[in-house]
C-alpha cells in the first residue's frame, strides 16, 4: 500500500483536473449528426484581468467554485475581440429577460 497524502488545496485542484479530463474525453465524442456536438462547461466564481509584464498580452485568470484556476494570455486582438463578444452576450441575454417596472 503506497500512501500520498495532499494538502486540501491540492486535492481540489486534482478533483477539479479530473473533472477537466472526464470532460476532454467526452468532448470527444460526437453526436451521428454532425450539426450537434457535447459542449464542454466550467463554471466561473470569479475573474480577473491583468496585463502582462511586458504590456503584450492580457492575463485572463478565471477561478471555479473550487477555487481551482487557470490562467489564458490573450493577444491584444484576442482580448479586444472576447471584450467585444462578452458585451454582445450579455445584451442578448438581457434583451431575452427584460427586466419589469
Amino acid at each position: 500500500m503506497t500512501e500520498i497524502r495532499f494538502k486540501q488545496t491540492d486535492l481540489h485542484v486534482l478533483k477539479a483536473t479530473i473533472g477537466l479530463w472526464s470532460d476532454r474525453i467526452l468532448s470527444q465524442h460526437k453526436v451521428d449528426n454532425a450539426q450537434a456536438q457535447p459542449i464542454v462547461v466550467h463554471p466561473v466564481a470569479q475573474t480577473r484581468v491583468l496585463p502582462d509584464v511586458l504590456q503584450a498580452n492580457a492575463l485572463l485568470t478565471v477561478w471555479a467554485p473550487s477555487g481551482a484556476e487557470i490562467t489564458f494570455a490573450f493577444s491584444p486582438s484576442a482580448a479586444q475581440a472576447l471584450a467585444t463578444d462578452l458585451l454582445v452576450a450579455v445584451a442578448q441575454m438581457q434583451a431575452a429577460k427584460p427586466t419589469k417596472q
